[in-house]
């Protein structure tokens, strides 16, 4: 299965959540609009994650709240947040979303905390290392676009990450992930 054809099925399957009209039909034709792009390969990664705002509400008042903050959410993260529930559901969406279009989820030495989730100062999204640890696939490298959005009791992100061409040679930064100067 390809990146395109998995990001259809994911479309597919959120269609099934209660949704409007407006945002199925946004998402078949962000479907549509994927199928015909060439991506040169598998260059083009796409994840995607919803998550329930009230679990993280619950989540702050259970006595592992500050374990579990600590093995998910970089210090800086955690700041920005201010404990505010739908704020770390939305990060946490991002993550997953990352670790889906990088396509092995929280496995192969993945963990939530090496994906950090900062606020431009412009205000948009964005992704960087947030721990110094390699990402598989040497994703770290990529170039990522984010979406965040949550409502009411919903959290939910799109990250697009697109691979490096292979054509390119390595760089120092390819080597060890960390911040952007």
């Amino acid at each position: 299965m390809t990146a395109l054809d998995a990001i259809a099925v994911s479309l597919r399957e959120s269609s099934r959540v209660q949704a409007s009209p407006r945002s199925r039909r946004t998402a078949g034709l962000l479907a549509e609009m994927l199928a015909e792009h060439d991506t040169g390969g598998d260059r083009l990664r796409i994840g995607l994650d919803v998550c329930d705002v009230g679990w993280f509400r619950d989540r702050l008042r259970s006595p592992s709240t500050a374990r579990f903050l600590a093995n998910t959410f970089t210090a800086d993260e955690l700041a920005y947040c201010e404990n505010r529930a739908e704020r770390l559901a939305v990060r946490w969406a991002a993550k997953e979303a990352v670790a889906k279009a990088i396509g092995c989820g929280f496995r192969d030495g993945l963990r939530p905390a090496y994906i950090e989730i900062w606020r431009h100062p412009e205000g948009r999204p964005q992704v960087r290392s947030g721990k110094a640890a390699a990402w598989p696939r040497h994703a770290h490298t990529w170039t990522w676009l984010l979406s965040l959005s949550h409502d009411a009791d919903i959290a939910a992100a799109i990250a697009i990450g697109l691979r490096p061409s292979p054509d390119l040679p390595e760089t120092e930064h390819d080597q060890a992930p960390g911040y952007p100067s």
